[in-house]
């Protein structure tokens, strides 16, 4: 149990969002279950946020144009683990998602509790 709770400190989580009060709320949660979130509302923010360690990204592609795949592309040439967050399911916006590097796709409302399963098995 110390070793799950020392690497979950030490696990920094890019949250990648265009509206801000969800990434309030996502970083609530990681804070909660004790991981770090670094919070990106922009491409710009986003691009800012790639020059930090990160262990894991959460995108919510919701409110972004086509570019943000450019930035998952980044990501998966990073080797970062990425989850896709979308606001409804779609098989373009799956086979998207795992174009683009991603491990899953999460459709909101999300059930944290399958959030931070996903989130602890990626990082293991």
């Amino acid at each position: 149990m110390t070793q799950y709770n020392e690497s979950a400190q030490s696990a920094l989580i890019l949250t990648v969002d265009a509206n801000r009060r969800n990434l309030e709320v996502l970083a609530q949660v990681l804070h909660q279950a004790g991981y770090r979130a670094l919070p990106a509302s922009t491409i710009a923010a986003f691009d800012q946020a790639l020059e930090e360690p990160i262990s894991l990204a959460l995108v919510d592609v919701s409110g972004f144009g086509s570019n943000i795949w450019q930035c998952c592309e980044r990501l998966r040439e990073r080797a970062v683990p990425l989850l896709v967050i979308a606001a409804r399911n779609s098989a373009a916006l799956q086979q998207a998602s795992v174009a683009h590097g991603a491990r899953s796709v999460l459709i909101k409302p999300l059930v944290v509790r399958e959030l931070l399963g996903l989130i602890r098995s990626l990082l293991q």
